[in-house]
């Protein structure tokens, strides 16, 4: 298919043309005491992150047991006539031996957990916002993190040590905010993913980089005690000079998702959730195929409980790579936190998903969370197994931005012969996580 033309300097462009008229009052020197400023007398933020993760895979031989260490330190100017910079360095280190497979030591004896040594600048972006505009209209370039809504599509993968970032541009504007209506409108463009492996991993499926050619839009409609409404556009499109695996990974999905929480009585709240997405080959996509994504949940809210029940559908065909596909997604927040279907199943996946929460009132910043899954083939009879996941984070109140957290995952599989990897041909996979994390 035809490849989109590419507008990697498109935005830079539209920043300068937005860029701002100095008063004549302003002398260079005063300018240049101003930027000065703005340069200097920024924000620092940072993040400390440790986590300890086991994961017992029936059908490789060893145990894996990591241990590792994510730091991350940031820098934001200040604003300097609508104009903010940023710059985020990252590492991952471990903390003990590395008694477990990552990215790169070839340890195929262990269990994967994609959590790899490294040290990276993971972010660095210019955004002009113009003083002047109603619409509060963002202009942003360079390596940025982008969540669209739940990060169904688009996410930064931020459960994983290395997050993921994109390198691009993107536009958001606000052209309606009244009576607890708000309209945004957003258009990203994207260059290149930089995936949550080091950079400079290149076999293949851990590649660190990848470029691409893709375009994303929205428009996110919010209601204050309703809800809201994201549609969406998404073009993905994957270099020529990459394996199939990853070029039949190009695609063109346009759908919506209706969600919110509406107030029953005081004390209840009602959740719903409806989506709807269709998705066709596009760009260096060599496949002929057209799938489709529908969800849909419903659930309560009272006294701090939180029960809900979720549906969902990908569809696939007995055809190999005429699948729905997320490769952008925050897939760890889906499907489950064993994380079996991080791929697709070529046969396509429905997931039922029963989930309970409690948050104590006595015990503010206190989350437990249960989460019960069943997991089937769309396009035959296969039940590929089960799973449950428990979770109990406590955010301390009295230490503003420290965490602590600790998780379990268990998959029983039936019909494993569809399961894709990592973890494909294992009929049983624990999980267990112990972290805190600091963040300023």
């Amino acid at each position: 298919m035809t490849r989109s033309p590419s507008l990697r300097y498109l935005v830079p462009l539209l920043a300068l043309g937005t860029f701002p008229s100095f008063g004549h009052a302003a002398t260079l020197g005063d300018e240049l005491t101003e930027l000065r400023e703005a340069i200097t007398f920024g924000k620092v933020s940072g993040a400390a992150r440790y986590r300890y993760e086991r994961v017992d895979q029936e059908n490789i031989d060893e145990v894996s047991n990591a241990s590792t260490l994510r730091a991350a330190l940031g820098y934001e100017s200040k604003n300097y006539h609508g104009f903010t910079g940023f710059m985020q360095f990252e590492g991952v280190f471990l903390v003990g031996d590395d008694n477990y497979r990552n990215a790169e030591n070839g340890k195929t004896t262990y269990p994967l957990v994609a959590d790899t040594p490294m040290v990276e600048m993971n972010q660095a972006w210019l955004q002009y916002v113009c003083p002047q505009d109603p619409w509060k209209t963002q202009v942003r370039w360079g390596s940025q993190e982008i969540n669209l809504t739940n990060q169904r599509f688009v996410g930064a993968v931020g459960w994983r040590q290395d997050s993921q970032t994109y390198d691009g541009g993107g536009v958001n504007t606000t052209p309606y905010n009244s009576d607890g209506k708000n309209l945004m409108l957003g258009y990203h463009y994207i260059y290149r993913v930089n995936r949550i492996f080091p950079d400079d991993s290149v076999a293949n499926p851990f590649q660190g980089r990848l470029d691409m050619d893709t375009h994303l839009g929205q428009a996110l409609f919010k209601w204050d005690g309703i809800g809201q409404l994201h549609a969406y556009g998404l073009f993905l499109d994957y270099g020529d000079g990459y394996a199939a695996a990853v070029t039949n990974l190009s695609s063109a999905t346009i759908g919506a998702r209706a969600s919110g929480v509406i107030k029953a009585t005081p004390d209840i709240g009602v959740i719903y959730g409806l989506e709807y997405a269709s998705q066709s080959d596009y760009g260096s996509n060599t496949q002929d195929y057209d799938a489709a994504y529908y969800q849909g949940e419903l659930g309560v809210a009272y006294m701090g409980f939180t029960l809900k029940y979720g549906y969902s559908v990908m569809e696939g065909s007995d055809a190999p790579n005429e699948r729905f596909t997320t490769p952008l997604a925050t897939l760890h927040a889906f499907d489950g936190w064993v994380d079996m279907f991080l791929n697709t199943p070529m046969a396509g996946l429905k997931t039922h998903q029963i989930t309970l929460s409690y948050t104590p009132p006595m015990l503010k910043g206190l989350t437990l969370t249960a989460v019960y899954y069943s997991f089937d083939a769309d396009a035959n009879s296969d039940h590929f197994g089960e799973e449950l996941d428990l979770l109990a984070e406590y955010k301390v109140a009295s230490f503003p931005g420290l965490l602590v957290g600790v998780k379990y995952g268990q998959f029983t599989g039936e019909d494993i012969a569809g399961i894709p990897a990592p973890h494909a041909g294992a009929d049983e996979v624990d999980k267990f996580w112990l972290y805190t994390q600091y963040s300023f």
